[in-house]
This record gives C-alpha cells, structure tokens and sequence, in this order.
C-alpha cells in the first residue's frame, strides 16, 4: 500500500485512478507531447507562425487573383477554390494545435490528428496541380506530390493515434516529410 501511494504521488493521480486500470490510459493522454516549458514555448511559437503564414498565403491569393487576369476562367476559380480549401483546413488545424499546445495539452494523438490534417490537406492541394497540368509527364509529377502525402497521413494515423510504435511508421512519416520538403 505505501508502494502504491507513492507512485500516486510521483505521477500526480489519486490512488482510485491509479487503481482503476481504464482511467490510467485517459490520464496518460492527459499528459503532454512537451513536458518542459521552454520546448512548449517553442512548439507554441511554431504553431502560431504556421497559422500566421497560411493566413497571409490566403489573403495574398485573394488579393492578387483579380489582379492577375482580366479574363477569369472557370478552371482558374476551380483551381485557387482548392487551393484555399487545402489552406482553410491546415489553419483549422494548426489552430486546434496551438489551442492544444497553449493549454499544455498537446497529447500524442491530438498531435497526430494535427499532422494527419496536414498530409491529407496536402492531398487536396497536391490534386490541383495534376487538374491543372494535364500533360502526363506533369500529371506524375502531381502523382508524386500525392502519394508521399497519403502515404504520411496513413503513417502517422498509426503512429500517433492507434499508437503502433513500430519503427515503420516513424520512418514513412520522416519520409514523406522529407519529400515535401524536397
């Protein structure tokens, strides 16, 4: 019984959620991604700088579309619609983040639901290029541009939120990054 109530004490939990084997999960995602102050504060400025920057990119496209052409073509609203809706949801995203992180609340699997968001929004922008160009040497190029971003999104739905650690899905998800940057 002292062991018990010791371990309550050093992870912060009454002894009945430390004894109830179904709270124990709900409390470890209670925990955040970031322990240490410094880092989250680093996590919460990366957040809102991603947030900022998308919101900017929209309003550029808004600003400068009439600007472009006289001649609007539907193709060419149809295009900058997908474009924007790829944005509007990283934002939608990125923000429930940084709300998340602010809190110091940023769990493994909200996380996750953050950089699936991510991947799956760069599907969307990524299809625009390939209804853009239809040349089929382009149309590849857009098909590479997607397939690491499914790729990602599928990785990191089973690495952060079923949570399989297996090595796998970490490297996919370093991958697909690392393609998107490319």
């Amino acid at each position: 019984m002292l062991t018990t109530k010791k371990i309550s004490q050093i992870l912060d939990v009454s002894l009945d959620d430390l004894l109830a084997g179904k709270e124990m999960v709900k409390l470890v995602e209670r925990n955040p991604v970031i322990e240490k102050k410094s880092a989250n504060y680093i996590m919460i400025a990366l957040y809102a700088f991603i947030v900022f920057s998308f919101l900017i990119t929209i309003i550029d496209m808004i600003i400068r579309f009439p600007l472009q052409s006289q001649a609007v073509d539907y193709s060419d609203i149809q295009l900058i619609v997908i474009n924007i809706l790829g944005i509007i949801i990283q934002i939608v995203f990125f923000t429930y983040g940084l709300y998340q992180a602010v809190k110091g609340t940023l769990s493994p699997k909200r996380m996750g639901v953050v950089i699936v968001a991510y991947f799956g929004a760069m599907c969307i922008t990524g299809s625009e290029n390939i209804i853009r160009y239809a040349t089929w040497q382009l149309v590849c190029v857009g098909i590479a541009l997607i397939i690491p971003s499914i790729i990602g999104a599928i990785a990191s739905f089973y690495y952060f939120i079923r949570c399989k650690n297996d090595k796998i899905w970490s490297r996919l998800i370093s991958v697909a990054a690392i393609w998107g940057i490319i």
